[in-house]
């Protein structure tokens, strides 16, 4: 807008002013010169602009911004200023027309808005950051959720690799050793074939311990191993131990010295197994290593507890096993205890599997001990270790157990019937015969099914159920026999050959009055039958004692001196069935020691007759090729 200074009066500059009050604004115009010549009411009350004085210094900066408009600040008010320039006739500026207007609210309200704005802003960049936080959590959770998964997954993978290892190696174990127990029973046999025996159950008791270690260590890996604590005889523990390795030991003109301090308690409680298996890692290594001089087991305790400290009494015991072996390179002694590392002797041997130490140190560990080495290159070798034991008295053993040889059933006894279900032929044949000889009625099942029916018609006093099978298992006819009222008056030993030591609650859990583990001694079958019938034995004459036991009246029932032979007749008349062909692969298999060419013969065999094909299959894994011959028969035999 552009105005001529002139031609207005002072009543019309008067009048204009007048017009342009409103509250909070105000109208001045200002003389080239910076005076001003006309102010409003509102310039004047607001502003502090009068006329005929100089325009106040904070408004004269509008002056140089005209025709734009201003805001600038008075005192706390805010004013926008709007100028625009007043021309004279010759088009020079003579002057300005101020408009002013109070702004302060709306620059309030526009502060307010941008803070609000602001405030929007961070919140919403707040939730952002709160969201991709959340995010983030939950794909930490989930990813530690797939973590856990893969764990419990490769956990439960290790578990059903242990369980069926353990069945498939232990069981045919089970076999070898059960008959080599039984024939040790015959009373005819030579001292040739005792020695064979003897040779037969310690090959497969060392071929147990070796399975047993890799088993062993594959729990300690899965963190599966726990201890199974009992009360137990130390001095019997010590000295079988010693006779045990005493063998040994002379056979290579070695002293073999067992030192057990006169403050040794010999009733403590703890894990007579893991203890046991501590004992031989360290005395068989000093043995195997040692050629001359001596191997040497001291055993002391070193610590009790105090009386009144809250705690049963208790004692830890140190064990010290050294020899004057051909000792470790300073090198090797850290690696040591490592899996599947040996040291230079035991490489060279090549026996074994690296595992005996690396198993120790963790039983003993478990036991709340720990075990140590110091040894020099040609200097020999002492490993030393220490357990907690709790102190009990003889009264805690309850009955003794006979470690004696049974002959057969006490006179004056109503007549027991057993039942054995196990689906392996010779598993099943060995236990039976065991219990056969001893002087109980046996009958046999392959699988839950035959089991219920024969109890059901048969009525056992007791049954030995195998807990994997077919059709069946052990576990779900244990239930339905255990569901009825004569069931739960039927005793039922559950066994399996599995590693873990869980599998025990799990067996006894589904309603089994007692659980064996596969392999088994004859003396832990026996004690199961006296512990739950109440069952009494006839024992060979106690000599140490010097007391003679009581004598059956009567002969009693014994075991027949050729249990094996007529198990192998028995084959051989099934075997006469088959076809010549078949019998001539499986003696030139047999003959060959060939395990992989018999194995295949047997399976030809088993479309025809399942149970003869179970038996020699379990020949053929026990490397019992001459038994498979005399079944097979000679060439060109009867069929």
């Amino acid at each position: 807008m552009i105005l001529h200074l002139e031609p207005l009066t002072t009543a019309v500059e008067a009048g204009l002013a007048s017009a342009l009050e409103r509250p909070g604004e105000g109208v001045a115009i200002v003389e080239a010169e910076g005076r001003v010549r006309i102010a409003s009411a509102g310039m004047e009350r607001w502003w502090g602009v009068r006329a005929g004085e100089p325009l106040p210094e904070e408004l004269a900066i509008a002056l140089g911004e005209a025709p734009a408009e201003v805001v600038v600040e008075v005192g706390e008010r805010a004013v926008e200023i709007a100028a625009s320039p007043l021309r004279g006739e010759g088009g020079a500026v003579e002057g300005h027309l101020l408009l002013a207007r109070d702004v302060s609210e709306a620059r309030a309200r526009e502060r307010e808005l941008q803070r609000l704005r602001e405030e929007l802003l961070e919140g919403v960049a707040r939730e952002a950051r709160l969201a991709a936080e959340v995010a983030e959590e939950r794909l930490a959770a989930e990813e530690a959720q797939r973590h856990r998964a893969q764990a419990e997954e490769a956990s439960r993978a290790t578990s059903a690799f242990l369980a069926n290892m353990s069945h498939e190696l232990r069981t045919p174990l089970n076999s070898i050793l059960g008959f080599a127990q039984l024939m040790e029973r015959d009373r005819s046999l030579s001292e040739q074939h005792r020695e064979n025996l003897l040779i037969i159950g310690k090959s497969g008791e060392h071929l147990l311990g070796l399975i047993n270690d890799i088993l062993e260590m594959a729990k300690i890996e899965a963190g599966r191993v726990t201890l199974s604590e009992s009360v137990f005889d130390l001095h019997h523990l010590l000295s079988g131990l010693e006779e045990m390795f005493g063998v040994q030991a002379r056979r290579k003109g070695l002293p073999l010295v067992f030192d057990r301090g006169p403050e040794v308690p010999r009733f403590v409680r703890a894990d007579e197994g893991k203890l046991r298996q501590v004992l031989i890692n360290l005395l068989g290594n000093a043995l195997k290593f040692t050629t001359s001089g001596r191997v040497l087991l001291r055993v002391w305790q070193r610590q009790v507890s105090s009386p009144g400290d809250g705690e049963g009494p208790w004692a830890r015991l140190l064990f010290e096993i050294s020899d004057t072996g051909q000792g470790i390179a300073p090198e090797e002694v850290g690696a040591l205890f490592q899996a599947f590392v040996q040291a230079r002797g035991g490489r060279e041997a090549k026996e074994g599997t690296g595992l005996g130490l690396a198993i120790s140190r963790e039983f003993v560990r478990l036991m709340g001990g720990d075990i140590r080495v110091s040894s020099e290159p040609g200097g020999g070798a002492t490993f030393t270790f220490d357990v907690r034991v709790a102190l009990q008295e003889p009264a805690d053993l309850g009955e003794a157990q006979e470690s004696r040889a049974v002959l057969g059933l006490a006179s004056g006894q109503q007549a027991y019937r057993v039942l054995v279900v196990d689906d392996r032929w010779e598993s099943r044949h060995v236990l039976m015969k065991l219990l056969d000889g001893v002087g109980f009625e046996v009958r046999g099942a392959t699988n839950g099914l035959g089991a219920i029916a024969q109890f059901e018609a048969w009525q056992p006093h007791a049954i030995f159920m195998d807990m994997r099978m077919p059709l069946m298992d052990g576990y779900e006819a244990t239930r339905q026999i255990k569901g009825t009222e004569l069931g739960r008056a039927t005793v039922v030993v559950g066994m399996t050959a599995s590693a873990f030591e869980h599998n025990r609650a799990l067996v006894l859990s589904v309603g089994c009055d007692d659980f064996l583990r596969k392999p088994y001694q004859d003396r832990e079958v026996l004690d199961r039958l006296a512990k739950h019938l109440g069952v009494s034995f006839v024992y060979e004459e106690d000599e140490e004692e010097g007391a003679p036991r009581e004598k059956a009246e009567a002969p009693a029932p014994a075991v027949t001196p050729t249990v094996a032979a007529l198990a192998d007749a028995a084959l051989a008349r099934a075997a006469a069935e088959l076809p010549e062909a078949w019998r001539r692969e499986l003696r030139r298999a047999a003959a060959r020691l060939d395990a992989k060419a018999a194995q295949a013969a047997v399976e030809r065999i088993r479309g025809q007759d399942e149970a003869l094909a179970e038996a020699l299959a379990g020949l053929v894994l026990a490397y019992r090729f001459d038994r498979v011959l005399v079944i097979a028969g000679a060439e060109g035999g009867s069929r």
